[in-house]
C-alpha cells in the first residue's frame, strides 16, 4: 500500500507541475512558471509524508517516506526530460534575438 501511495502521489504531483510549467512555457510568465511548477511537484509529496508522519499510521510504518523519495526522484528526472522537450517545442517558433 504505501509504494502505491508513493508513486500515484509523485505521479500526480509531476503531473500537475508538468500541466502547470507547459501550460505557462511560450507566456512572458515561463520562468515563474517553471519555479511555481516546482512549488506543486515538491508540496505536494511533502505534504503526504508530513500528515503519515504525524498520525504514524501503517503506511508511515511501512516505509512510506524512503518509497516517496525514490519515486520523487524518478518522476523528477522523467518530469525534466519531458519539460525540456515542451520547451524547446515551444521555443521553436520563436525567433531569438542576440543580447
Amino acid at each position: 500500500m504505501a509504494v502505491g501511495v508513493a508513486a500515484l502521489t509523485c505521479w500526480l504531483s509531476a503531473t500537475a507541475a508538468l500541466v502547470l510549467a507547459a501550460r505557462l512555457a511560450s507566456t512572458r510568465w515561463g520562468v515563474p512558471g517553471i519555479m511555481a511548477a516546482g512549488f506543486v511537484r515538491f508540496s505536494f509529496p511533502l505534504m503526504v509524508v508530513a500528515a503519515s508522519a504525524l498520525v504514524q499510521g501503517p503506511l508511515a510504518r511501512a516505509g512510506l517516506f524512503g518509497y516517496m523519495v525514490a519515486f520523487f526522484l524518478l518522476a523528477l528526472v522523467a518530469e525534466t526530460l519531458l519539460l525540456v522537450g515542451v520547451i524547446r517545442s515551444s521555443d521553436s517558433g520563436v525567433a531569438w534575438k542576440g543580447l
